[in-house]
Parts: C-alpha cells; structure tokens; sequence
C-alpha cells in the first residue's frame, strides 16, 4: 500500500490576503472536512469500545453504517461503499469542478496532481478498512488489523484534509471557487 510523504508535497500557497468573499470556500472546504474529522473520530471510538470489550465488531460495523454521511443500508451492503461513496464523490467534486481552475493557477499545477494522486491512498485505506471489518464478522482475532487498518486511514484522512485546506483555501478565494 502506498504511504504519504508529507516532507515531498509540493507548495504554492503564499499567504496571500484574502477578501472575506473570497474566504468563503476555505472555509465550507474545511467544514466539509470537519464533517469527516467528526465521523472519523465516531469510528475510532467505536473501535477502542471494542478493545475495552464493551462493543463487538459487528457493533462497529453497526455503529458505521449509522453515521451521517451513510446511505441506506438497502443500498449499500458494506462500509466501504457507504464511505467510499461518499468520499469518492467529494473527490469526484474537487477532481472535475475544482482541480482544473487550480491547476491553471501559476504553481498550483504540482499541488493538485499531488492531491489527486492522495485520493488514490485515501481509497485504499477506505478498502482495507471494509475488508477487515468484512473479515471480522467470521474471525474476531483480526480485531488487531481492524485497528491497524482504522489507524493508517485516520492517518492518512487527517493528513490529507489538513494539506488540502493549507493549499487550497487561498487558491479557491483567488480563482473565485466556491465548493
């Protein structure tokens, strides 16, 4: 599985002041991702509860499933295409209506193929994550994987969503972007 390494990410956010109008989509970029920081840590809890004893895995997947950003359960049969489906669509969003009006900004161009290229990591942890959670329901002893595979993703989603605002907040205000 690919990692991220933070210290090779390309820069081109300057600091530039921002208009408060042109803050507004750093802003409703980040709250998205507050969003997911919120759910995230749902999911981090329910996994310690199954360390502590006070929860099963079936719980976890349970408990997952009735997050917000879920689906109906009719319609999506596992984790990873509740998340996936909503985080794929986010990425969809920023890859298609976002990205190109970035990328055409001098410096930014390294930036987005960057962020891009970490929707793909992101994706692998969000499958890795589902596929132990899958394992789980037969096999309880891959309880140290689940928290192995929700750790890296928690690793990867907070590092992520944090050099996705740094760098995209001012490019949003400047190229007039609104998410």
């Amino acid at each position: 599985m690919r990692e991220l390494d933070e210290a090779t990410r390309p820069r081109a956010a300057s600091g530039v002041p921002l208009r408060p109008d042109q803050q507004t989509a750093g802003r409703h970029l980040r709250a998205i991702h507050d969003n997911f920081r919120s759910e995230l840590a749902a999911v981090l809890g329910a996994v310690e509860a199954v360390r502590q004893g006070a929860a099963t895995p079936g719980d976890v997947r349970d408990a997952v499933h009735q997050l917000t950003w879920r689906q109906h359960r009719e319609d999506i049969g596992s984790f990873c295409g509740q998340l996936c489906r909503f985080v794929t669509m986010h990425h969809t969003i920023e890859d298609q209506a976002m990205f190109p009006t970035v990328a055409a900004l001098p410096g930014f161009a390294p930036v987005v193929e960057r962020l891009m290229d970490e929707h793909h990591v992101v994706h692998e942890r969000l499958v890795r994550v589902d596929e132990v959670l899958v394992r789980m329901q037969t096999d309880e002893a891959a309880f140290d994987d689940l928290a192995a595979a929700v750790g890296a993703l928690s690793e990867v989603l907070l590092s992520h969503f944090l050099y996705e605002e740094e760098e995209m907040g001012e490019a949003m205000g400047l190229a007039g972007l609104l998410v």
